[in-house]
């Protein structure tokens, strides 16, 4: 019998939500009761929560499911109040009480004495038993430490476990520093999400300009934040060394970006005892961490012959110089920063790569994403642009940021530098792939319209070429791109640099312009000799002396001889390169570094090229790279030079050129150059003021 409402004569509608959640909690009862069957349990202790090893990637897939559908009936099933109340008040009352427990050294003294009632547990940590038992209770309703009612006993977890003081992890540092001062940052949110407000949360609580980490220092919290951080290294090392093929790098310098105190770095050397590293990051940072390798008590010491000292670097991987290495790593870096700062980074990367068959990056960092299960990465994200200015990333917004600063193939070396890889299903070959269609669709059309046209264009011939079988369509097209936009890339990259070290040099500029202005008068054949000499001039060396201090790249393309090739350095001395081993030329080594061009290696001085002797010429022949060496240096260079000194010339004429006053105070380091481009093209602006 129903009644009007569709409900039962006893007023228990069917299917209602009481009958929904009556069934939910018979499930959910055998749901726990089944979790906490005695050889379930070790199971999942074992394969979920063992810190010294990677959690079972099915079961902990497995389990983030389930956990993250459980949140999602609790949301759904909490009265809002309560989940309010955890926000405003819930969060800080446990953040802090774990605070207290870690002060207090419980999880220790449990470890020791488990089992004891919070009486006994007061005694023994010198607190009251009336505050502590609410402390203990919220903490245990929070997941932290296990509760005997009938005994009204406590005892450890695998939670509590992690934060004794003594547990290997040292995961109570990162209570110590991160429930403290970091809590305290938080009260600035509010007020760091103002449209007018350009300092962070920390900034604003602290009222400092400072980095946060600035700050730290002056503070003298530094030496704390370096335990924390070397304990979560040290923490994540053996899952860091079990999930990535490290065994592949073998005994090349492994190079930790931003790798603080060198937890990390100490862990890899340790497990692959033929690999030497290397840590660059900032002089206060590298202050603390020298010690920890190179000094006879250091906790790192006994790894510390295969990390020189010369290898632990004061430097700014953002705007600074990143010694050159085949293999970088970095471990929780790039969040630190918005994305045209983490672009910026890894083009300093990319640009200082030594390419070769075992080149690469690890970037170790968070992947931001939605659910229970992904709240650690949404407080990071929080966390980050609270202290740092920075952010947690989705897969696909790491994927868009490796794209945007370069990261792809072959000008990285790895398989695509080999003949045999176009065979492979690879991303890079399909790109390819999809490139070259386009390409020839793109020159078909500009065939058609040249022909509809009447211009005479060159492709009208060039393609008739390949009518004839005198070269087939792939050269054609090969030899197009190569054309349009590796020489025009070069040629710009060559002439750029000139008129940016002219606007700041006046003397050079106006001693040129009288070199200039004396060919001109000369008359035509006079300049056109003058032009074509790429050798005697103050022109040619102006020119040479911009090449030598920015090169077109920091590497060449990596090349390799198809035989053995034997190579005397001294007397005596010799070495065999086999054949096939790819090398590239380090161009700052040769141009700029090499005590060759010393004293003033680093000065813009063209008058170097018009001093030496024929001698000197000839010995420094090898140490100038430009557009090669031997007879495969570029067929265009002779083309592009002149291209240079007619541009050169012209401007130099006409125009009176100068740095804007923001450019000139930085100075020639200072200098930003155009990251979106392999080659080094300046990205900024100079005065150039016609003359009357």
């Amino acid at each position: 019998m129903s009644n009007s409402n569709g409900g039962s004569a006893s007023g228990k509608p069917h299917g209602s939500a009481l009958e929904t959640l009556e069934t939910i909690v018979g499930d959910l009862s055998r749901l726990v009761s089944s979790l906490k069957e005695p050889s379930l349990h070790a199971e999942l202790v074992s394969k979920l929560h063992d810190a010294k090893i990677l959690p079972d990637k099915k079961i902990e897939s497995l389990a983030g499911e389930a956990v993250d559908l459980l949140d999602e009936a609790k949301q759904i099933l909490q009265p809002s109040q309560l989940v309010l109340a955890d926000h405003f008040m819930g969060y800080y009352l446990s953040t802090q009480s774990l605070v207290a427990a870690v002060a207090f050294k419980i999880p220790d003294i449990l470890h020791n004495s488990p089992g004891l009632t919070v009486l006994e547990l007061a005694r023994e940590a010198g607190v009251r038993e009336d505050r502590l038992r609410p402390v203990m209770r919220l903490l245990h309703n929070k997941g932290i430490f296990t509760y005997d009612a009938s005994r009204d006993s406590y005892t450890n977890n695998p939670r509590s476990e992690l934060v004794r003081t003594d547990h290997w992890t040292q995961w109570h540092t990162w209570v110590d520093l991160y429930a403290t001062e970091f809590y305290d940052m938080a009260r600035g949110i509010p007020a760091s999400l103002r449209c007018d407000e350009n300092r962070t949360a920390g900034q604003i609580t602290y009222d400092t300009d400072d980095t946060i980490f600035s700050y730290f220092e002056k503070q003298g919290w530094i030496p704390r934040v370096h335990r924390a951080f070397n304990a979560s290294q040290g923490a994540q090392a053996p899952g860091i060394l079990m999930d990535y093929p490290w065994h592949e790098i073998g005994d090349k310098t492994v190079l930790d970006l931003g790798g603080g105190g060198g937890a990390l770095m100490a862990s890899l050397l340790r497990a692959h005892p033929i690999m030497r590293g290397g840590i660059l990051d900032v002089a206060a940072v590298m202050e603390h961490t020298r010690p920890f390798f190179h000094s006879p008590n250091g906790q790192f010491a006994d790894v510390g012959d295969r990390i020189a000292p010369i290898d632990l670097i004061d430097g700014d991987f953002l705007d600074g110089f990143i010694p050159p290495q085949e293999v970088y790593v970095m471990k929780w870096c790039l969040h630190n920063w918005l994305d045209p700062e983490a672009v910026r980074i890894l083009r300093n990367i990319r640009d200082s790569i030594v390419p070769g068959d075992k080149s690469r990056l690890v970037v170790l960092d968070a992947v931001l994403r939605d659910g229970a299960m992904g709240r650690l990465t949404q407080y990071g994200d929080v966390q980050m642009l609270m202290s740092v200015k920075g952010r947690e990333r989705t897969v696909e917004e790491w994927e868009a940021l490796a794209r945007a600063a370069g990261w792809e193939y072959v000008i990285n070396g790895g398989i695509h530098r080999f003949s045999w890889a176009r065979f492979l299903p690879t991303t890079g070959n399909a790109k390819l792939a999809e490139f070259k269609g386009n390409w020839r669709r793109f020159n078909q059309d500009a065939l058609a319209h040249a022909k509809q046209q009447s211009t005479g264009a060159p492709i009208i011939s060039m393609t008739a070429a390949v009518s004839a079988g005198a070269i087939d369509e792939e050269q054609l097209l090969q030899t197009l791109d190569e054309s349009l936009f590796a020489n025009l890339d070069v040629t710009v990259g060559g002439l750029s640099w000139v008129p940016v070290f002219l606007a700041a040099h006046e003397d050079v500029q106006d001693r040129l312009r009288t070199e200039i202005d004396s060919a001109v008068a000369n008359g035509p054949e006079s300049l056109h000799r003058y032009l074509a000499d790429g050798r005697t001039t103050y022109l040619a060396a102006c020119v040479m002396e911009s090449s030598r201090l920015r090169p077109l790249a920091a590497f060449s393309v990596p090349q390799a001889a198809p035989t053995s090739r034997r190579f005397s350095v001294g007397q005596g001395e010799e070495y065999v390169i086999p054949g096939g081993t790819s090398f590239v030329v380090d161009a700052y080594a040769l141009n700029v570094r090499n005590e060759a061009w010393a004293p003033d290696n680093e000065d813009f001085r063209p008058e170097r090229f018009m001093e030496r002797t024929d001698k000197e010429a000839r010995d420094r022949r090898y140490l100038f790279w430009r557009f090669g060496f031997g007879p495969r240096q570029c067929m265009g260079r002779h083309a592009a030079d002149l291209i240079i000194r007619m541009t050169v010339a012209h401007l130099v004429r006409h125009y009176d050129l100068g740095l804007l006053p923001s450019d000139d105070e930085l100075g020639e380091k200072g200098w930003s150059r155009n990251r979106d481009s392999w080659i080094t093209h300046p990205d900024f602006k100079i005065r150039c003021e016609r003359r009357s």
